[in-house]
């Protein structure tokens, strides 16, 4: 289901962090599916489920945000009617963040399972 031949994407960038976080979950993807704003389609083409839901582990992508090269987190739990996600260059260029998302607010990502 993944191609991958380990990190190829920069160092300090949102795709570099989701790809090491699914790593570490234990749920490795795609070496190569570019920028943030391409992971939906790309996930879709490697046999990944992608969807609008929400679920501990999942990448949350947006095509928006990014400066046009879009946005990719990980969903580390979802309870209480919010989404925490982690990720990186939300808050600045190479830091890792945690921030709540309200799950009504879902439905604006998708969701690479």
């Amino acid at each position: 289901m993944t191609a991958s031949v380990g990190n190829r994407y920069a160092a300090g960038n949102c795709t570099w962090y989701a790809y090491e976080r699914r790593l570490q979950l234990g749920r490795p993807i795609g070496s190569f599916w570019g920028n943030a704003n391409t992971w939906a389609t790309s996930a879709r083409a490697a046999g990944f489920v992608v969807n609008n839901t929400p679920a501990p582990g999942a990448i949350f992508q947006t095509v928006w945000g990014g400066y046009g090269y879009g946005h990719v987190g990980i969903v580390e739990r979802v309870d209480g009617g919010v989404v925490y996600v982690c990720d990186m260059n939300y808050a600045g260029y190479g830091i890792i963040s945690s921030r709540i998302v309200p799950l009504a607010e879902a439905v604006l990502y998708n969701f690479i399972h």
